[in-house]
Order: C-alpha cells, then sequence, then structure tokens
C-alpha cells in the first residue's frame, strides 16, 4: 500500500469492501456528521470502520456519494 491509496477495509455492518483513507490527508468519512450520542454507542458496537452507506443510515444521514 503507497500512502496515497486508500486502505481496503470491509464494512462491519454488512460486509461490503470499502476504502479506508484514514492514513491519508482526509477520509470521506471526516464529512459525515455524527452527533456525540450517536458516535458513542457506534464506537460500542463497532471496533473497526464502517462503509459509506452503513455510516450515514447508522448516522440518520445521506450518503455522499
Amino acid at each position: 500500500q503507497t500512502e496515497n491509496t486508500a486502505e481496503p477495509k470491509v464494512c462491519e455492518s454488512c460486509g461490503e469492501t470499502f476504502g479506508c483513507g484514514a492514513m491519508l490527508d482526509g477520509c470521506w468519512c471526516a464529512d459525515v456528521e455524527i452527533s456525540a450520542d450517536i458516535a458513542v454507542d457506534l464506537k460500542l458496537k463497532f471496533s473497526d470502520c464502517l462503509c459509506p452507506k452503513c455510516l450515514a443510515s447508522l448516522a440518520g444521514t445521506k450518503p455522499t456519494k
């Protein structure tokens, strides 16, 4: 993996493969608005990343893509 490539991850919620840009300058997930209460709940339920669809759905927002 190079520093310019999103890391392939598998969503803990649905099993979908997606790209995680946490190690890059910025990841798509930084654009998803999540309330503090929901963020705490997600951290309790999941230990790793969620795909854009699941994160947006659980955050109560619409996916950006």
